[in-house]
């Protein structure tokens, strides 16, 4: 892995999943922030930030209260990135602009998505034109260093949604 991130210049690369059945303890999300935090230290000598991307499921377990993700982000050396799955979040049902202060400046990546909020990812559609609170995810990403439009699925042109997703980010942004 880190390789291929050197040979194509990649400074940040994401662990996309770990199974669900890992997030229930407060010993298994430590543990996940272990093996992160341990591949972080091989990665950071190659000049590369590891990261973790979310899903509905670590904000839907909760953990003394908390989000099984941010009782993840505690665990996390400070070299460990966030990628917040902004839909996901949603869908977790856990406001976007709340998580990602808590979260702070751990967040690197932020993945801009819309749709009606549901798991039904054939819903999501372009950002902008769904039922998320898009502006308020904007604003509370502003510090962030990337934002990756992304859709699951669509019942839509995928190409027609990124092209959508561009006009509202240019006008939004400008």
């Amino acid at each position: 892995m880190l390789a291929a991130a050197a040979k194509t210049e990649t400074t940040l690369v994401v662990e996309p999943h770990v199974d669900p059945a890992r997030w229930t303890t407060a010993e298994d999300v430590a543990a996940i922030a272990a093996e992160l935090n341990a591949a972080a230290l091989r990665a950071a000598d190659a000049g590369v930030t590891i990261g973790y991307h979310n899903h509905q499921f670590e904000l839907e377990t909760k953990i003394g209260g908390r989000p099984a993700l941010e009782v993840f982000a505690d665990h996390l050396a400070d070299g460990v990135a966030l990628e917040v799955d902004t839909y996901w979040v949603v869908v977790g049902g856990v406001e976007v602009p709340d998580l990602l202060g808590r979260l702070g400046e751990r967040v690197r990546a932020v993945h801009l998505k819309d749709g009606d909020g549901s798991r039904d990812t054939k819903k999501q559609v372009a950002f902008g034109s769904g039922d998320l609170d898009v502006a308020a995810i904007l604003a509370a990403s502003a510090g962030v260093d990337l934002g990756v439009v992304e859709l699951d699925d669509t019942t839509g042109d995928v190409f027609d949604a990124v092209q959508g997703s561009y006009d509202y980010l240019v006008k939004a942004l400008s």
